[in-house]
């Protein structure tokens, strides 16, 4: 029926949406607040992406997955269709993500500024 491997939520017909998972982890939505859904929720099939969301200051938010615990502590920041990652351990771009460098500027300075609360959510969440 979908010739595309992400099956989006807002596109399913209902009885696939009503037969996806429903857990949504601790999403900051737009006011900040914790389990409201940060944005549009789309799958694939087999893979279940929890993101859950760290930081959101201006455009940007800052949030890391679920499957990133073997990798050293780092964020990834979305902002429209763009993701780019950057380790906190030192604070560096490891991903631009199509963004430009001025941005990626901007977004280092966000997180040398947080990256303290930024390593304690990653801490607290992968149990280090």
């Amino acid at each position: 029926m979908y010739a595309n491997r992400w099956l989006s939520t807002r596109l399913a017909p209902a009885a696939i949406r009503d037969a996806l998972p429903r857990r949504l982890g601790r999403c900051a939505g737009p006011g900040g607040k914790f389990g409201q859904i940060a944005g549009p929720i789309s799958i694939r099939r087999g893979y279940n992406p929890v993101t859950p969301t760290v930081l959101r200051e201006g455009p940007y938010r800052i949030f890391f997955y679920a499957s990133d615990r073997e990798e050293p502590p780092h964020v990834h920041v979305r902002r429209d269709d763009q993701t780019a990652k950057f380790w906190l351990e030192p604070v560096r771009c490891q991903r631009s993500g199509g963004m430009r460098r001025s941005e990626v500027r901007r977004i280092e300075r966000i997180i040398q500024r947080r990256q303290r609360e930024l390593m304690e959510a990653w801490d607290a969440y992968f149990d280090r």
